[in-house]
């Protein structure tokens, strides 16, 4: 049984515009915002890439309960990360909104990405990297950390040329797998 869900958004303006955004809330323990601190370096590792610089800010407080219309599907002014939990109305909703499946993470490109359960440190990071993804643009892939069931958590050199075809990549660009991928 999932203990809680992270409600996700990377707000890009328009056209991706910068500077790109997100708020944490205050809900998130040190470690986890760690966590998501962690895959946003990497991904402006690898890119070496300005299109891949995500502003956060923390401390963002949330005086009701998660709400689908509202924080999921409403719009807002900057990229939002909501933690909440699975016994919470709102994630009943999205969940049966994505046909009733248990997820792991979900995006809603550009803007909102889902990240589902009680993660470890290694697992909520490979979520985010992997949501992050989807954020730059990148769909699903065969194999890999944008795959459905992704087992990396690194940004293997295929991801990395799917971000550098659809943005710009600096001349540092690498994948940060360890192994050859």
């Amino acid at each position: 049984m999932f203990k809680w869900a992270i409600a996700f958004s990377a707000a890009l303006s328009g056209c991706y515009g910068d500077p790109h955004s997100f708020a944490i809330e205050d809900t998130f323990t040190d470690e986890e915002v760690e966590v998501i601190k962690e895959a946003v370096a990497e991904w402006q590792l690898a890119t070496d890439s300005s299109d891949a610089d995500l502003i956060i800010t923390e401390g963002l407080h949330r005086d009701e309960a998660f709400d689908l219309d509202k924080h999921w599907y409403g719009s807002t002014d900057h990229g939002t990360i909501y933690k909440i939990h699975d016994y919470e109305h709102g994630y009943y909703e999205l969940r049966e909104s994505m046909t009733g499946r248990d997820y792991d993470g979900a995006a809603l490109s550009p803007d909102r990405i889902l990240v589902v359960g009680n993660k470890s440190k290694r697992r909520l990071k490979q979520i985010i990297l992997h949501e992050l993804g989807h954020i730059y643009g990148i769909d699903h892939q065969d194999k890999g950390l944008m795959s459905s069931k992704p087992t990396q958590i690194c940004i293997d050199t295929h991801t990395l040329i799917e971000f550098c075809e659809e943005w710009s990549c600096g001349p540092n660009a690498h994948g940060t797998c360890l192994v050859s991928d």
